[in-house]
């Protein structure tokens, strides 16, 4: 932010090309959808230097309604400036029409109580995963789900297991996949899985997925695979799978707490 003010947004419109208000957002949800790379919750100012990302989804009845471009008005206030604050000129953003949604099947073996977690609109662990790479800053997470599954009594451990021996989780060792065709294109699988609980500690960005695959399904979209088990990736770089082939084992590799199966699709291959 260039100024030596420190701003709170008040207000946010989103208009279509003729001027009507698609969404409105008070300050309090704007604080809920504002992120910081030290925050990606919660912001309610903004101080000199700072640059955050506003997270929104509009959303709409039919695909037919969604307009080519739309504009964004941010209402600010700040000590220095008049009563009310001021209003952004308006700054309009195209919409991609042309990037085909994939129609996929399931990533998982058939099975029950599969739970699709941190996935979606608001999820702050995959959405506004914002990483800076290559001198471009890119989510590719945006769409990602963490696969978990319960056992009979709805829980992710059954009772008596251990929550810090990885074999006693419900989805753990099971078989991940191919959710459509493809071709591998990238591939880890030699890493050491931590004890679940908690976090690891200093990973580096390359071991973040742990023991995964990306497989190029046409069209400039790629399926990600990754936390499965050491040695239990079928796929390799070049080889090509049909919808429902064996993909891995689900695991707890790389920065993970607990075993699940993350999987996310992306607009462009790997970049390590």
């Amino acid at each position: 932010m260039a100024t030596p003010l420190t701003l709170a947004p008040t207000s946010v419109e989103i208009l279509d090309p003729d001027g009507t208000v698609i969404e409105t957002l008070n300050a309090t949800e704007i604080a809920a959808a504002l992120a910081l790379p030290s925050a990606r919750s919660g912001v309610d100012e903004l101080t000199s230097g700072q640059l955050a990302t506003l997270y929104l989804s509009p959303e709409f009845a039919e695909r037919s309604e969604i307009p080519d471009t739309h504009e964004h008005l941010v209402t600010v206030e700040a000590g220095g400036l008049p009563p009310g604050g001021v209003t952004s000129s308006p700054a309009p953003v195209d919409v991609n029409k042309e990037l085909k949604v994939p129609v996929l099947g399931p990533p998982l073996e058939a099975g029950e109580a599969y739970i699709a977690a941190d996935s979606c609109c608001d999820s702050e662990r995959h959405r506004r995963a914002l990483l800076p790479i290559d001198n471009g800053q890119f989510l590719a997470q945006r769409f990602a789900v963490d696969w978990e599954q319960l056992d009979p009594s709805g829980r992710t451990i059954p009772d008596g297991g251990d929550p810090s021996d990885v074999a006693d989780y419900t989805i753990y060792g099971k078989q991940a996949i191919a959710a459509t065709d493809g071709t591998g294109v990238f591939l880890i699988d030699d890493l050491v899985e931590p004890i679940p609980g908690a976090l690891p500690e200093s990973i580096s960005l390359p071991e973040a997925d742990g023991n995964s695959v990306v497989i190029d399904i046409g069209g400039g979209l790629f399926m990600a695979y990754a936390h499965m088990q050491p040695g239990s990736i079928s796929v390799e770089v070049g080889d090509g799978v049909k919808r429902g082939d064996p993909i891995g084992l689900v695991g707890n590799s790389g920065n993970s707490s607990a075993p699940h199966l993350h999987f996310h699709v992306m607009d462009g291959p790997p970049r390590r």
